[in-house]
């Protein structure tokens, strides 16, 4: 990420100190962690890019990525007509998301999403 003074999500942990979430994924402007799963392990937020916000997810195993990719790769999930723009919210268990974005008719609208054990 080459924008200066930038807004960074980061994890804290006793064990590692403060480590930023990730400052390489392609098109983001900065990033915002928005909430964590009760273990640590899951953080959920948002990056602003050239073409709006999109929701991102962290996780130890695959670092940052865009919400959508990872629910691709990860659950075989497509979720067309949508963009999620921001994640807002995880449960403690790290199974349920919730937030907004643009649904297939254009409108801002709530979103939320169940992900198997």
């Amino acid at each position: 990420m080459d924008n200066v003074g930038a807004s960074r999500a980061f994890r804290w942990t006793q064990q590692t100190g403060m480590g930023a979430l990730g400052d390489g994924m392609n098109g983001l402007l900065g990033s915002f962690a928005t909430s964590v799963s009760g273990s640590g392990s899951i953080i959920v937020g948002y990056g602003p890019t050239v073409a709006g916000d999109i929701a991102l997810i962290w996780d130890v195993d695959h670092g940052l990525r865009s919400l959508e990719a990872a629910l691709a790769a990860d659950y075989q999930t497509q979720i067309a007509g949508w963009k999620l723009l921001r994640a807002t919210g995880i449960s403690n268990d790290g199974h349920t998301i919730a937030g907004y974005g643009m649904n297939p008719e254009g409108r801002t609208e709530a979103w939320i999403v169940k992900l198997p054990d």
